[in-house]
C-alpha cells in the first residue's frame, strides 16, 4: 500500500526536500508500506526502479514523524544520487546480496549522511543514538564481537563511525560515542580495523562526493579484496 504523505504531519523542511529531490531528479517518490516488517534497520530501504524513486516501509514507522523523516529522507537521498548524480551502484543478485548491501552503503551512506545533515534533518535520530550506546556498552562489557559481527559488518561500521565524525553534522554526545566504539574496535578487532582504516584513506585520495570519486573508490574495494561483484555507471 503506498503511503499518503497529505495524511501524515509532516514538517515543510520534509515537504521542501521530497519536491527538491523530485524535481532534480526528474523521479516521484513513491513509500510503499509493507503489511510485515521487511528489514530491522534502518526500518526503510531504497528499493532501484526505473520509473521513480521507490522506498519500502516498515509497518509502524510511519507514526513516528521523528525518526520517520530523516529515515526517508535518507532512502530517498540514495536514487537521488543515482538519477541525478549520476552515482554507480552494485547489481544485487541473491547470492551476494547482504555482503554487497555492506559495501556499497559503508560508502555511499557517508554523502547521504552528509546531504541530509547539511539541509537540516538529524544525522542520528535519537532511537538509532540509542542502539549505538548499546552497542558500544555491550563491546566495553566484554562482549565477543568477533562472534557476533562478521568481518565485513566490522568494517562497514567503523568505516560509517569514521565518515561522521570527520564530515556529517551531530551532536558533540554523538561524536564522543562514536570515537569511543573505534578506540574499542581498534582494540578488539585489529585486523577490521586496519581494513576500515586503508578504506577510510581511500577517502583522501579520491571525492567521495562526487561520482566519479565515489566509482574510484567503489572499484578499487571491489579489485583489491576481490569481491565477486559487478558496479554499474549509467
Amino acid at each position: 500500500m503506498e503511503i499518503d504523505l497529505s495524511q501524515l504531519p509532516i514538517s515543510q523542511l520534509f515537504k521542501d526536500y521530497k519536491h527538491r529531490i523530485e524535481s532534480k531528479s526528474n523521479r516521484k517518490i513513491s513509500l510503499l508500506l509493507e503489511t510485515n516488517e521487511i528489514v530491522n534497520y534502518p526500518a526503510a530501504f531504497y528499493h532501484s526502479n526505473d520509473n521513480c524513486i521507490l522506498v519500502r516501509v516498515n509497518p509502524g514507522l510511519e507514526k513516528d514523524m521523528s525518526i520517520f523523516e530523516p529515515i526517508i529522507a535518507h532512502e530517498i537521498t540514495h536514487g537521488y544520487l543515482k538519477y541525478k548524480c549520476k552515482y554507480g551502484f552494485i547489481k544485487m543478485n541473491p547470492e551476494n546480496i547482504q555482503l554487497a548491501a555492506k559495501i556499497q552503503t559503508m560508502i555511499e551512506d557517508i554523502p547521504v549522511q552528509k546531504m541530509i545533515a547539511d539541509y537540516g534533518f538529524i544525522a542520528i535520530p535519537p532511537p538509532i543514538e540509542a542502539s549505538i550506546n548499546i552497542q558500544l556498552c555491550m563491546i566495553k562489557s566484554g562482549m565477543p564481537v568477533g562472534l557476533i559481527y562478521d568481518t565485513w559488518s566490522l568494517v562497514h561500521n567503523i568505516v560509517l563511525y569514521w565518515g561522521h565524525i570527520k564530515y556529517i553534522k551531530i551532536t558533540e554526545k554523538q561524536r564522543i560515542i562514536l570515537k569511543e566504539l573505534l578506540d574499542e574496535l581498534q582494540k578488539r578487532c585489529p585486523n577490521e580495523y586496519m581494513i576500515g582504516e586503508e578504506i577510510s584513506n581511500m577517502f583522501n585520495e579520491y571525492d567521495v562526493f562526487q561520482a566519479e570519486g565515489y566509482s574510484k573508490i567503489m572499484l578499487k574495494i571491489i579489485t583489491k579484496w576481490n569481491f565477486p561483484f559487478h558496479y554499474i555507471v549509467e
